[in-house]
């Protein structure tokens, strides 16, 4: 998509990482001399951190152009901490599933050719897709609340970013930022008792980051359903580590 969880490869403890890493790579003194990149295979360590294995390939176009491809998969998770869950009194948590898949598709400008040039700025432009499925069940006094969502969303923008070449051999490449245009669609169901209070239940999937909001339930008797496409700002970084071949 984590980009949270829903891709979650944003945040303050990534982007601390990511810049101190930066900072290493900088201060280790890289030769100038390196060899400029003309394929290579890369992981994102920061996704990776997360249980959600991203991979990419590039190849370089005349030592300046080059496309890149990205594929991430993350099985099928359980557990009581895979969903963000409120805490408040009453409220419990019974367990949960995730599972997410996507791929990124970005076209870049270094702006320096060189090949012995071992450090690269570049500028990106970018599409990504990303299909996110989860159910939860939670419980407030003696009543079950199940839902199961599908959130897919797609966004076109715009990177900036630095790879770094090591020895000929190796490559950090940190995408310092990427926003864009991003078109989503939420969609699901619930199930609960027929004498639940359905609004309570709103309530507490308002506290899900970004797309609590859109869980508006539709329906009676215990099930229901909702669905909702919009638009927004999408956002995304990542730190890959390669290897030149």
């Amino acid at each position: 998509m984590l980009t949270i969880a829903f891709h979650i490869t944003e945040g303050p403890v990534f982007r601390s990482f990511s810049f101190a890493l930066a900072f290493l790579a900088v201060t280790m003194g890289l030769s100038e001399k390196a060899a400029a990149q003309i394929r290579v295979v890369k992981i994102n360590v920061a996704s990776a951190a997360f249980a959600a294995p991203s991979i990419s390939y590039e190849r370089v176009k005349d030592k300046q152009f080059s496309w890149q491809l990205t594929l991430s998969y993350r099985p099928e998770w359980k557990g009581p901490h895979l969903l963000y869950h409120r805490f408040d009194e009453g409220w419990s948590y019974e367990g949960g599933r995730t599972r997410v898949a996507g791929g990124q598709f970005a076209y870049r400008w270094y702006t320096r050719k060189g090949r012995t040039q071992a450090t690269k700025p570049y500028f990106a432009f970018y599409a990504q897709y990303q299909d996110w499925k989860g159910s939860a069940t939670h419980r407030f006094d003696q009543t079950s609340y199940a839902f199961k969502g599908n959130w897919r969303h797609t966004t076109i923008g715009l990177q900036y970013g630095v790879q770094w070449v090591i020895q000929k051999r190796w490559a950090i490449d940190l995408t310092l930022v990427g926003f864009g245009l991003q078109f989503a669609e939420l969609s699901g169901s619930g199930n609960t008792g027929s004498e639940a209070n359905i609004g309570l239940w709103e309530e507490n999937l308002l506290s899900i980051p970004i797309i609590g909001q859109r869980m508006l339930m539709e329906g009676d008797d215990g099930d229901y359903t909702f669905n909702e496409r919009y638009t927004g700002v999408g956002l995304h970084s990542a730190l890959r580590i390669g290897l030149l071949f």
